[in-house]
């Protein structure tokens, strides 16, 4: 009789041999002797339960696990402030810092949002002052230019809000105050989501292909014979004038884009990065963001930034994002000290965002987080005070300290930290930094150095350094 091959030998022959030499955990697994069907059937059910529930454990685990590895490599940050604080400018800023090539393939989209903002900004100047009536005819045809690109941008939501010396042009001026005076603004709902209403993928006939960038190339034509138009009316004095005093209120972007107005409205106009972060669209509720590191040193390491509304009916919403928040940015706009919010003209907004970073330093789901303040817009802040407007007479405890840059910054830097000193729950040294976060190379560096200290304090939290 041929002997067997050693490793043709069953793994129940193995078992029993085992169990024959006296092996404790071999004679435990082995089934007990003269099992019947029904019991064998019994017993291997019971082993299929068993093993079913060990490997959702271990599925529970690699999870767990996943999960954890995630949290370390995401590092979770809020930005604050009021509205038009320079919350968006800032994540931009940040996208194009740590997502270069992300931010190179979306670059085409903003082009629709430009033309948006040039176009909008001389429709508001024509409603405000009826002076120039050969060129409002010459101009009307960027009203249906105005709602074609809204239309392409998929524009969920028109918020009305208050602008104070602003009104709907089919109303009597005269009947309403300025703080009364209403004009409505395109906003959409998700800041990804009008990125693919452009980029949206296209049909697949050739002709409704055609018919696509036909539309796209009218509106580009329309805007481009109107370039000279444009041109006179934002050089006339009156105009510049009006601007100046805020008797027409324009965002902060619409000068840029007017100023370059022969550039913006070519038809082979590609938006550059200070174009793009100049760029304004209003987005409604709370935006998330995951930033990827696209830089070798830092890939596999995750933003996940929150842009949270700074608009009055916005605000409830905050306490919502404060759990387990690594740092957040708080901008406050430095060179609004002589302006009044625009939904409510009552309140300085120099003082709104005094109290709403005393809010965010007293509130105890915060008492952990990194607090980084910048004092934004300082290039605007330049401005106003070379032009003669006095500190003084919209902050008294101002007194008669000297109307320079150098002292209004340091004088407000002082009185942030001061209530960050007097209202932190336990002690704690804010970063400030003054910025002008529409400068791409400056903010650049600000950006870097700050996210470095971002990402340090997280792996300390996390017990990684």
């Amino acid at each position: 009789m041929t002997r067997p091959s050693p490793h043709r030998v069953s793994i129940s022959s193995r078992i029993t041999s085992r169990t024959e030499a006296g092996d404790p955990l071999s004679i435990a697994l082995a089934p007990p002797p003269n099992e019947s069907q029904d019991q064998r059937a019994r017993r291997k059910a019971l082993e299929a339960e068993a093993k079913r529930v060990s490997d959702e454990i271990d599925r529970q685990i690699d999870a767990d696990a996943a999960n954890l590895k995630r949290r370390r490599n995401t590092t979770k940050v809020l930005l604050l402030g009021q509205s038009e604080s320079g919350k968006s400018t800032t994540l931009k800023n940040m996208q194009l810092t740590c997502a270069p090539k992300k931010w190179a393939a979306e670059r085409g989209a903003w082009r629709v949002v430009i033309q948006l903002n040039l176009v909008r900004s001389v429709n508001v100047i024509l409603d405000e002052l009826g002076r120039h009536t050969e060129l409002a005819t010459r101009l009307s045809p960027l009203r249906e230019v105005q709602k074609d690109l809204e239309r392409r941008l998929g524009a969920s939501a028109i918020e009305e809000r208050f602008v104070p010396g602003l009104s709907p042009v089919n109303e009597d001026r005269d009947k309403r105050s300025s703080a009364d005076r209403r004009r409505t603004e395109c906003a959409v709902r998700s800041s990804e989501g009008w990125k693919a209403a452009v980029f949206k993928i296209r049909p697949s006939t050739a002709t409704s292909r055609q018919s696509i960038s036909l539309e796209e190339d009218e509106t580009t034509r329309v805007i481009a014979s109107c370039r000279e138009e444009i041109h006179a009316l934002w050089q006339d004095k009156a105009v510049k004038d009006a601007v100046w005093n805020r008797k027409v209120n324009l965002v902060d972007s619409a000068e840029f884009f007017l100023n370059h107005v022969h550039r913006v409205s070519r038809r082979d106009y590609v938006p550059s990065d200070d174009d793009i972060v100049r760029a304004r669209l209003r987005t409604v509720g709370v935006q998330e963001h995951r930033i990827n590191f696209e830089a070798s040193l830092d890939s596999g390491r995750d933003l996940l930034v929150f842009d949270v509304g700074g608009s009055r009916t916005s605000r409830a919403a905050w306490p919502a994002y404060f759990d387990d928040v690594h740092a957040i940015i708080f901008l406050a706009p430095i060179n609004c000290f002589d302006e009044k919010l625009a939904e409510d003209p009552r309140v300085n907004r120099l003082e709104d965002s005094f109290l709403l970073w005393k809010s965010v330093c007293a509130n105890k789901l915060l008492s952990s987080a990194q607090l980084i303040l910048f004092l934004n817009k300082m290039d605007l802040l330049d401005q106003k005070l070379k032009a003669g407007v006095k500190v003084k007479h919209y902050l008294t405890s101002f007194a008669d300290r000297s109307n320079d840059r150098a002292t209004v910054s340091k004088y407000l830097k002082n009185k942030f930290m001061d209530i960050c000193r007097q209202e932190s729950p336990s002690p704690r040294t804010p970063q400030v930094h003054l910025t002008s976060v529409v400068d791409t190379i400056t903010t650049a560096h600000t950006l870097g150095y700050v996210q470095d200290s971002i990402l340090k304090t997280h792996l300390r939290r996390v017990n990684l350094l």
